[in-house]
């Protein structure tokens, strides 16, 4: 684990057209997938009147490690990874 996301007690659809709460990675995963998206989109957007510059994996990456929220040990742990991800950091530092 590289980052979390928040994963416990989330609203989200459900296939009889209801809502439900529910726990686990398939709720976190969305989260993390949204923060790269608007990293991607601030980038984008910087550089829309001219070659567009894509960040590499890699520098997304960075950005999501370095802006999460450290949790647990200091640094990198197996608990939390960097820590939990943080939309409004990464996007300032790309912005």
């Amino acid at each position: 684990m590289e980052v979390s996301a928040l994963g416990v007690g989330i609203l989200s659809t459900y296939p009889d057209d209801t809502y439900a709460i529910l726990d686990g990675t398939s709720m976190a995963c969305p989260h993390v997938s949204g923060v790269v998206a608007l990293i991607q989109a601030v980038c984008y957007n910087d550089h829309s009147n001219e070659d567009i510059s894509v960040l590499s994996p890699e520098d997304v990456r960075n950005i999501l490690h370095s802006t999460a929220d450290d949790l647990g040990a200091s640094g990198w742990d197996p608990d939390y990874g960097y820590g939990i991800v943080r939309a409004d950091l990464a996007v300032q530092v790309v912005g």
